[in-house]
C-alpha cells in the first residue's frame, strides 16, 4: 500500500550529491539506503521540468519516494510506502 503526498521537503544531501536526512516535520529522518534514482521528464509540452526521483529506505523502517525539481531546485516528498 502506498500513499501520495506531494508536500514540500527539506532534504540535505552528502558529498555525493545523494539524499541523507530528510525533515519530516517535526522529526529528521536518516537515509539508510537508496534504492533506486531516476530522471522524468514529466508533462515537458505543458511547461513542466525534469525531476530526479529517489525511492529512500529511511530509519525507522520508511519506504518512501522523493523528488527535486531541476527548475526550482524545491524537494518534494511523492510516496510512502506501507
Amino acid at each position: 500500500m502506498m500513499r501520495r503526498f506531494p508536500a514540500p521537503l527539506e532534504v540535505h544531501c552528502g558529498p555525493d550529491n545523494q539524499p541523507r536526512d530528510l525533515y519530516l516535520q517535526p522529526a529528521q529522518v536518516r537515509v539508510v539506503e537508496v534504492l533506486d534514482c531516476w530522471c522524468d521528464t514529466g508533462c515537458w509540452w505543458d511547461g513542466e521540468s525534469e525531476k530526479f526521483f529517489y525511492r529512500l529506505h529511511c530509519m525507522p523502517d520508511l519506504l518512501c519516494e522523493i523528488f527535486q525539481d531541476q527548475h526550482s531546485g524545491q524537494w518534494f516528498l511523492y510516496k510512502i510506502y506501507d
